[in-house]
């Protein structure tokens, strides 16, 4: 199956952002189960989308070893960084299940497994995710270059004005979406994006 890289790449951040967003407001409730649940989802995207640029990502709540692999092809000075994303992925991908359905052999629930102090360093590790994605995605001379002009699957490339009315009629947004307190995806990506629709 073909696969747009630079959508899916889009697909992943945006679903990362929607999740760290959604632990923030559990956070603020005091929902601990559920501010981990949705930390290790955000952080789990993260590093997906950063593998999106690259190859498709696996379905393993688990991406460290494929970014692992991809530190060769990542731009050197970011590599200490996504290096740092793939451990903050690795660490986390276990609290998937724990989160779901605590410890079942113990008779606990993810609300008696999680504390406030579990919440808040799962919330913190998310936010460096987003962090180290937010980086990649705007370092200069990146994959965006290579991947952004493959047509989309299955198709031609619209138009720049066709592509951005067809994002209107969806609702998507033309760039990578700004959730509140997160950073926005700024040059060289949007010039990507432009360019792929314009094509």
């Amino acid at each position: 199956m073909s696969v747009d890289p630079v959508g899916e790449a889009r697909y992943r951040y945006r679903l990362a952002a929607s999740h760290l967003a959604r632990a923030e407001r559990l956070l603020a409730l005091g929902d601990w189960a559920g501010v981990t649940h949705f930390a290790q989802l955000a952080v789990e995207n993260f590093a997906k989308a950063v593998v999106a640029l690259y190859e498709v990502p696996t379905w393993s709540r688990n991406p460290s070893n494929q970014l692992l692999r991809l530190l060769g092809r990542i731009p050197e000075r970011l590599a200490e960084e996504v290096r740092e994303l793939a451990l903050i992925a690795r660490d986390v991908a276990p609290e998937h299940g724990r989160s779901t359905y605590g410890e079942p052999g113990e008779g606990l629930t993810p609300d008696d497994v999680y504390t406030e102090a579990h919440a808040r360093e799962l919330a913190a590790k998310a936010r460096r995710a987003c962090e180290i994605a937010a980086r990649v995605f705007e370092a200069p001379g990146l994959a965006t270059d290579r991947t952004a002009r493959r047509p989309p699957p299955g198709g031609s490339r619209e138009s720049g004005a066709a592509h951005r009315r067809t994002l209107s009629a969806r609702n998507e947004p033309e760039s990578f979406p700004r959730a509140s307190g997160f950073p926005r995806f700024r040059e060289p990506l949007a010039r990507a994006l432009a360019r792929s629709s314009a094509d």
